[in-house]
C-alpha cells in the first residue's frame, strides 16, 4: 500500500528527499559562512547506510511526518549529526537533543487513519527501500515557494 491511501498525505517529491544532519533555520548571511567553514574541520569515516521501514513523527497516533528510517548505518549517521553539531557548536547552534536519522517521505495535511498508518508501518519494519555509500554531507539552503521548497548545494565536504 502507498502512503497516499493512508488520507490526507502530501508526499515530498522524489528530488527533495534527504537525511538532514543539522537544521540550522534561517540564517543571515555571515552565519552561513561561519558554519560553511566550521563544517571543514568535520573529519568522519563514509559509511554504508540503508533505508530501512517506516514510521510517524510525532507518533501514529496524531502524525504530522511519514518517514522511512535508517537500519545499517543508523549508529555512523548519528555520530556524523553529533560530529557536526560539535563543529557548529561554537557559532551558538545547540546540540540536538534526541537525533533520529530519517527520511521524509510526506507531511500530514488532515486526517489519516490510524489503523491503516499503524498496518502500514507494522507492516514494514523489516522492509528494505535501498541502500547507499554515505560519501560526502552537504551545507543545503531551503527556500519556501508557493509550489513546494527548493533546495540548493551550498558546499559539499567528502567524508573519509
Amino acid at each position: 500500500m502507498g502512503i497516499q491511501a493512508l488520507g490526507a498525505v502530501k508526499g515530498v517529491e522524489p528530488g527533495n528527499m534527504h537525511l538532514t544532519l543539522k537544521f540550522l533555520g534561517e540564517q543571515d548571511e555571515t552565519l552561513v559562512d561561519k558554519a560553511r567553514l566550521a563544517l571543514e574541520s568535520v573529519e568522519h569515516p563514509g559509511f554504508r547506510m540503508e533505508v530501512r521501514g517506516l514510521g510517524a513523527f510525532p507518533d501514529i497516533a496524531r502524525p504530522k511526518v511519514i518517514w522511512a528510517g535508517i537500519g545499517a548505518g543508523g549508529k555512523e549517521t548519528a555520530e556524523l549529526s553529533a560530529t557536526v553539531d560539535a563543529a557548529l557548536k561554537p557559532l551558538g547552534y545547540q546540540p540536538e537533543n534526541r537525533f533520529h536519522p530519517h527520511i521524509t517521505l510526506a507531511r500530514v495535511k488532515g486526517h489519516v487513519n490510524p489503523l491503516k498508518l499503524s498496518q502500514t508501518i507494522e507492516a514494514s519494519r523489516q522492509t528494505i527501500y535501498g541502500s547507499y555509500d554515505a560519501a560526502e554531507f552537504t551545507l543545503m539552503e531551503s527556500r519556501l515557494t508557493p509550489a513546494g521548497p527548493k533546495y540548493s548545494t551550498l558546499k559539499s565536504y567528502p567524508l573519509q
